[in-house]
């Protein structure tokens, strides 16, 4: 007779910190882009947007928010500015 095993959830992604960062450039997929954070030395990042916004972000500033898990932190545009 086999003993059950107990489910393992994941933990849900927490959400760390939101960041200031510049926009560098578009990335070959429409809906990420790559950025530099102004407080941080966090190097170049890729950011998930959405579509819509795709080619209006470059060379502004927007809010970015890093959400850790498991697995690492990504990094997801905030919308709370107009462009």
């Amino acid at each position: 007779m086999k003993k059950k095993q107990a489910k393992v959830e994941p933990e849900s992604p927490v959400r760390s910190e939101v960041l200031t960062m510049k926009v560098l450039k578009q990335a070959q997929n429409p809906q990420w882009i790559y950025c530099q954070a102004v407080e941080k030395d966090l190097g170049k990042v890729p950011v998930i947007i959405p579509r819509r916004l795709n080619g209006k972000l470059l060379g502004k500033l927007i809010d970015v928010e890093a959400i850790s898990d498991e697995l690492g932190t990504s990094y997801r545009y905030v919308p709370d500015r107009s462009y």
